[in-house]
């Protein structure tokens, strides 16, 4: 029996126990509301740890093309995975030079797709980003798995981000996040304290950004 149901059910049994004044009516949908919160929540965790699965799956995918490639690829038809059958708006842009105030830029090598009920999945990988750190510039890669519920139905977003060296495994890594969505402009506080509640429901820990938790 779903928790709608049941509590639907609660509902009319206490409502014998509710004064009369009350009515039986306003029992029966004090309860229904609980039952209706319990079984939306359920619903929520459900939906956001589908896209979860998704998206480790993806990365799987990508871990063994690393340890037979040494590097990464956005390029997801590469990969041993399969796009689930109800995925639409399917595109792949590979990487080029730009020329951004004088400068040469090399975009991210870029995959999205998106699946019957309006979520979508973007893998990025960009390649040779340069980091300064007290005074001294490396290079690195980044790889970026993000999956998006459709607008407005949960109050995050999932992704994985691996920082890698180009080519040293043992220079790796790993960030799980729990992304804070922002649906409303003019409620962006509001939204990022439901968010972080969400995130927290998730089992995702916050850090000094509130829009980030981290698995």
């Amino acid at each position: 029996m779903s928790s709608y149901m049941t509590g639907v059910s609660l509902g009319i049994r206490l409502s014998k126990y509710i004064p009369r004044k009350i009515g039986l009516g306003a029992g029966i949908l004090l309860f229904a509301f609980i039952g209706w919160a319990v079984y939306d929540s359920f619903a929520d965790k459900a939906h956001y740890n589908k896209l979860r699965t998704e998206t480790e799956n993806i990365f799987a995918a990508e871990q063994k093309y690393f340890a037979k490639k040494g590097d990464y690829t956005a390029d997801l038809r590469l990969l041993d995975f399969e796009l689930p059958p109800s995925s639409s708006e399917v595109n792949y842009s590979a990487s080029r030079y730009v020329h951004d105030a004088g400068e040469a830029v090399l975009t991210p090598e870029k995959f999205t797709f998106t699946l019957g009920n309006g979520d979508s999945f973007l893998v990025n990988v960009f390649k040779e980003l340069n980091y300064t750190e007290e005074g001294k510039t490396s290079k690195y890669s980044l790889l970026e798995i993000h999956a998006f519920p459709k607008f407005k139905t949960l109050r995050a977003s999932y992704s994985i981000r691996r920082i890698y060296d180009g080519y040293c495994p043992a220079g790796q890594e790993l960030l799980k996040q729990c992304n804070v969505m922002i649906q409303n402009a003019d409620k962006a506080e509001d939204d990022i304290k439901k968010g972080g509640k969400f995130c927290s429901r998730m089992g995702a820990n916050p850090t000094n950004i509130d829009l980030i938790w981290l698995f």
